[in-house]
């Protein structure tokens, strides 16, 4: 009897433990999310001189040709405005921030199909700002 009592415990310990596979996989880093192609959606672009005074700003939808490819080797081939790649650098930094041709943009959004970046850039040398605002799909 305490030998079937014991098989009992050790079939109910099996029974209660969850396999590896059936565990939920890790969510994904920013550094895997950005991979892949990306369609341009706008880019909205605003020019400050002196940085207060608002000289210009412009609003531009993509077109189904603009995209930009992003490459697990830390490059991005960019096809906006150009039929041949420029090929430009990147690294994620954290999931908040991405390095992209040496500019530090915020990432205000990123899921498996948007990705928006911001930039707010001043050069107190010369007096200016510029602020930039990209959206991405898939």
């Amino acid at each position: 009897m305490k030998w079937l009592l014991s098989l009992l415990t050790v079939a109910a310990l099996f029974s209660a433990c969850q396999p590896d596979s059936e565990l939920p996989p890790p969510a994904p880093t920013p550094q895997q999310m950005v991979l892949g192609k990306w369609m341009l959606q706008q880019t909205k672009g605003e020019y400050y001189m002196p940085i207060s005074v608002l000289v210009s700003s412009d609003v531009e939808n993509g077109t189904p040709a603009d995209s930009l490819i992003f490459k697990s080797n830390g490059t991005i081939l960019s096809y906006v405005g150009t039929p041949v790649p420029d090929t430009i650098p990147y690294r994620v930094i954290n999931s908040s921030t991405i390095e992209m041709d040496g500019d530090k943009y915020q990432i205000k959004e990123l899921t498996a199909n948007k990705f928006r970046v911001y930039l707010d850039s001043t050069n107190t040398t010369f007096n200016m700002r510029w602020v930039i605002d990209v959206n991405l799909v898939r």
